[in-house]
């Protein structure tokens, strides 16, 4: 562990605590429960031996920070639909572990549960916004058992949907207004130090399909919005009261389960659920089970594609053409179906390990960690991609692949 004077925590700035800890994430991440296979050493992390040399070049060469924008939103606005009810709603929920309320991001359709234009749930409904914090406090007690950061360091961005048909209800009590519905229903598992709007842009995709979406903010979300520090709340608690609540508190009759995973997430994905699950494990490591769609890059700094290959070959996965995915030349994929990026590709070179995630998020943290990651690219510091992710911003074009892929696999599974 590294050894700062107060003094130099003291006027260590917010973005410092963040690369920390970001470059660091495999290094700790061995505390977590996790499979077997996420507990091999990180070939990166030795950077925090040298960690002590960034801290004097960043703090001789980088200025302030920049205040992160309070807003991330397209400039084309997004209007409500009226008339025909098949949009998509987003509608943030709870539930109850240990006493702690556990947000819960939720998103389905209309359609699906017969609303029309003039249901009372809609009254007073908005465009849909994503609340997203990143709380210092919560970088520095988790890396440091740093307790003296104080809570106004927490910045909080609204981020919008990446879909414009997409509007936003409040739940007035407990139960949320998707309660005694009928649904298949997909969880998402975002990685460490993550956001439950990490994969929304999924959520958005499936919900328009008729699934049922969950996200829960689990205790390594950045968001820091419940006590971890006293109870022992974990991700399979909250996954597992997640599940019950649903089906004995909400009264969904699920017809069928998947789940997505990214990075950290992906352990979750292999560990809920029995056998008929979907699970989707994106830039991670892949499913045993009976169903699975994996997807990686060979230009994933955080996860490198050899530490999983020789693993999906033993599975019995079946590999999908690149080029076959982006012109979506698929019929009925098979029970195991993975698609591994590996070419450039209009002048791009293939997705890191965050490009699999929402615009939204993904420019929150890169706004949060500019002035340092061009000291991490200097050095050759490993900040899960987000220094890579800085310079080409393609979380865009990679959903435009990834994204018909997920919600395929997932509507052909839950037909199986």
């Amino acid at each position: 562990m590294l050894s700062l004077s107060p003094t130099t925590c003291a006027i260590t700035s917010q973005s410092l605590f963040v690369l920390l800890l970001l470059a660091s994430i495999v290094w700790t991440s061995s505390s977590l429960s996790l499979p077997t296979s996420f507990h091999r050493p990180h070939p990166r992390s030795a950077f925090v031996r040298d960690f002590s040399q960034v801290v004097s070049i960043g703090l001789g060469n980088v200025g302030k920070p920049a205040i992160a924008r309070e807003t991330l939103t397209s400039s084309t606005e997004r209007p409500i639909a009226s008339g025909v009810m098949n949009q998509v709603i987003y509608e943030p929920t709870f539930i109850d572990v240990l006493g702690e309320q556990i947000p819960v991001a939720a998103w389905y359709t209309s359609k699906l549960y017969g609303m029309s234009s003039n249901d009372s749930r809609f009254t007073g409904s908005s465009n849909a916004v994503y609340k997203h914090r990143i709380s210092v406090k919560k970088i520095g007690r988790s890396l440091a058992g740093w307790n003296f950061i104080p809570s106004f360091t927490t910045r909080s961005f609204t981020i919008s949907p990446s879909e414009t048909n997409v509007v936003q209800v409040e739940s007035s009590v407990s139960t949320p207004n998707f309660a005694s519905s009928t649904a298949p229903v997909v969880l998402l598992a975002h990685g460490y130090l993550g956001s439950r709007f990490d994969l929304s842009h999924y959520a958005e995709d499936l919900a328009a399909e008729g699934f049922l979406v969950l996200s829960p903010e689990y205790p390594e979300s950045l968001a820091d919005s419940y006590d971890t520090t006293t109870k022992p709340i974990d991700r399979t608690l909250i996954t597992n009261q997640l599940l019950q609540t649903l089906n004995n508190q909400w009264y969904v009759k699920v017809t069928s389960y998947g789940i997505i995973g990214h990075s950290l997430g992906c352990g979750t994905a292999i560990k809920t659920g029995d056998d008929s699950w979907a699970r989707v494990c994106i830039a991670g490591f892949p499913s045993s089970g009976s169903k699975g769609l994996f997807i990686a890059s060979t230009n994933d700094g955080a996860v490198p594609i050899s530490r999983v290959i020789d693993s999906l070959k033993s599975l019995d996965y079946v590999s999908l053409d690149e080029n076959a995915a982006r012109i979506r030349q698929w019929d009925k994929l098979p029970l195991k179906t993975s698609l591994v990026f590996n070419e450039i590709y209009d002048n791009r070179p293939p997705p890191n390990h965050i490009s699999f995630l929402s615009e939204g998020t993904n420019a929150a943290m890169v706004d949060f960690l500019s002035p340092l990651l061009p000291v991490a690219r200097y050095f050759g510091i490993p900040v899960l991609d987000f220094d890579k992710y800085q310079l080409v911003r393609d979380s865009g074009v990679t959903g435009e692949v990834v994204r018909p892929l997920v919600v395929e696999y997932l509507k052909q599974m839950s037909a199986v």
